[in-house]
């Protein structure tokens, strides 16, 4: 039992084709077929409320940033080039990070106070500081001893600079 493909989907699917890798094309097609059946409709049939409101629910699932976006890249891939709507394409925003994943797109990077961030690098510096030791007592060779010492000696100058107030 084979199911027939939609006019559209074939179309889709002939743009994706152009200059997409197979993994791109996949997950494009894979994410127009959940916004359709999403929706319950065609996408064709579906205007800007309907991409904004889809977008909005995937953020409420608490995706991450870069997995919506390539739901919305493909959104906007299909409104912009396959159905010659652009004006459609140009309103969807994509979503932002916050410079390192969280797991709600929507929710601030939590706020360190200074003294717990200077906690961390100390601990970092005494990691650092112990791999060189049990480095050269655990029989490593001369370079690699030289290596550890060195990563141990940037740390350890790093926070110092860091530490130091600006005038």
């Amino acid at each position: 039992m084979t199911k027939q493909m939609t006019p559209l989907r074939r179309r889709m699917i002939e743009d994706v084709i152009r200059n997409m890798s197979l993994a791109t094309q996949k997950a494009y097609v894979y994410a127009i077929k959940n916004f359709s059946a999403f929706f319950r409709r065609s996408p064709d049939e579906l205007c800007f409320e309907q991409v904004r409101e889809y977008q909005l629910r995937l953020i409420s699932r608490v995706l991450k940033a870069a997995t919506i976006n390539v739901v919305v890249c493909a959104l906007r891939f299909l409104y912009g080039t396959t159905l010659g709507r652009p004006e459609v394409a140009d309103q969807v925003p994509l979503a932002r990070s916050s410079g390192r994943e969280t797991n709600s797109p929507a929710s601030p990077a939590p706020v360190q106070s200074e003294s717990a961030w200077r906690q961390a690098r100390q601990k970092k510096v005494q990691t650092a500081t112990a791999t060189a030791s049990v480095s050269a007592t655990a029989g490593a060779s001369f370079h690699e001893t030289a290596a550890a010492n060195r990563i141990a000696a940037l740390t350890r100058n790093a926070i110092m600079i860091v530490q130091t107030p600006c005038q």
